[in-house]
C-alpha cells in the first residue's frame, strides 16, 4: 500500500487585501499546481487549509474557544516550513518569525522591498528579494524543492555527512536470572555511534535466529538521550519499532509499552531468511515498511529524539547491510 504524508506549511504575511490575495490567489493554487501528487496542508494565523479538508474544520471548531495567540502557535508547531512576507513589517508577522525561529523551524523570509530597509534585527538573516509574484514563487518553488530533496533522499543518494553505512553484527538479549532462581531473556538495546539527527531514515536485513515466544522481537529505538550515560534502562520516553516474530510489526511508545500502531508485515520468521526492516521517521511522522508491506503513522512527537539504537526482546538476531540517512532540514536538534 502507498501511503502519501501531508506535509505542512505556514504562511506568515500581512492581512491587507493586496498582500493576501497575493498568497491566496497566486501562491496557494500555484503551490498545488505545481506539486499535484503532494498533499500540503497551508496554515496561516489561526486558519488550516488542510487534505482531506475535514481536518482543518475539526481543528478550527475544537479551537474556536481558544486565544489566538495560543492557535497560531501551535500551527507553527505543527507545520514543517514556515514562510513569512516581512514586506510591510507587519507586528503579527514579526512575532509569528520569532516564535518559528526559537521553535528551530525550516524558514523562509522573502519581502517585497530592498533589505536595505529592513530593520537592523532582521538584516542579520538570510532575506530572500523579490519583484514580481512570478520571483515570489521561484523563490518559494526553489526553497520547497530543497527542502523535498532532503526528506526524499533514497538509501542510492550516498552523500558524505548523511549517509552512513554500520558494519554487519549481532544483537542478543542477555540472560538473567530472576527471583526465584530461574533464568530468562531481558530486552537489550545496542547503542549506534552516529551524530545525533531527529529526521532519519534506516534500513536493515535481519533474521532473528533464536526465539522462545511468537511475540519475541527486533527492531529500532529511537530516544532523547541516554539515562545518566547508560543504555539500560530505558526510562525516558521513546519510540521503538518492533518486528515480531509472530508477522506483526508494531509502533510502541516505550517505556510503558503503549502500541500506536500494529500491523500484520511479514512472514513469520523461520530462523534462516532475511527480512527487510525500513523506518522514515520525520517530525510528527513515521511510515514502516518490512519486506513488501508498507504502513505509517502520525502525529508522533519527536522533537527531541536523537540517537538511535537496536533493539531486540529474547532473541538473538543477525543484522547485515544497516544504512542510516540524516535527512535534518535543520541546522540543529532542538
Amino acid at each position: 500500500m502507498q501511503t502519501h504524508r501531508t506535509r505542512n506549511v505556514f504562511f506568515a504575511y500581512s492581512w491587507d487585501v493586496l498582500t493576501s490575495d497575493i498568497y491566496t490567489k497566486q501562491i496557494y493554487p500555484a503551490l498545488n499546481e505545481k506539486y499535484p501528487d503532494k498533499r500540503w496542508a497551508i496554515r496561516s494565523g489561526s486558519r488550516s487549509t488542510t487534505s482531506p479538508k475535514l481536518q482543518g474544520q475539526i481543528e478550527e471548531f475544537r479551537n474556536q474557544n481558544k486565544q489566538l495567540f495560543e492557535i497560531f502557535a501551535r500551527n507553527i508547531l505543527l507545520s514543517d516550513i514556515f514562510i513569512a512576507d516581512v514586506t510591510s513589517l507587519n507586528p503579527n508577522v514579526l512575532l509569528e518569525l520569532g516564535i518559528a525561529i526559537r521553535l528551530n523551524k525550516n524558514v523562509l523570509i522573502v519581502s517585497g522591498i530592498s533589505t536595505e530597509k529592513m530593520p537592523f534585527d532582521l538584516k542579520g538573516f538570510n532575506i530572500q528579494f523579490y519583484e514580481s509574484i512570478d520571483a515570489l514563487k521561484h523563490i518559494i518553488f526553489r526553497y520547497l524543492e530543497t527542502f523535498l530533496d532532503i526528506k526524499e533522499m533514497d538509501f542510492d543518494t550516498k552523500v558524505p555527512g548523511s549517509h552512513f553505512s554500520i558494519a554487519d553484527g549481532i544483537v542478543s538479549s542477555p540472560e538473567v536470572t530472576i527471583a526465584d532462581g530461574s533464568h530468562d531473556f531481558a530486552f537489550r538495546i545496542q547503542h549506534l555511534t552516529l551524530p545525533r539527527m531527529k529526521d532519519v531514515k534506516v534500513r536493515v536485513k535481519f533474521r532473528i535466529k533464536r526465539y522462545f515466544q511468537p511475540d519475541n522481537w527486533f527492531g529500532f529505538l529511537f530516544r532523547s538521550e541516554e539515562e545518566n550515560g547508560h543504555y539500560e534502562p530505558v526510562s525516558r520516553g521513546s519510540l521503538l519499532v518492533n518486528s515480531r516474530v509472530e508477522k506483526t510489526t508494531d509502533i510502541t511508545l516505550f517505556p510503558g509499552n503503549l502500541v500506536l500502531k500494529r500491523e500484520q508485515t511479514n512472514q513469520s520468521h523461520n530462523k534462516i531468511d532475511f527480512h527487510t526492516l525500513e523506518v522514515t521517521l520525520t517530525d510528527n511522522y513515521i511510515k514502516i515498511t518490512v519486506d513488501n508491506s508498507e504502513f505509517d503513522y502520525y502525529p508522533v512527537n519527536l522533537v527531541e529524539f536523537g540517537h538511535l539504537y537496536l533493539a531486540c526482546y529474547q532473541c538473538d538476531v543477525e543484522y547485515k547491510e544497516l544504512e542510516v540517512l540524516n535527512i535534518d532540514t535543520v541546522s540543529e536538534i532542538t
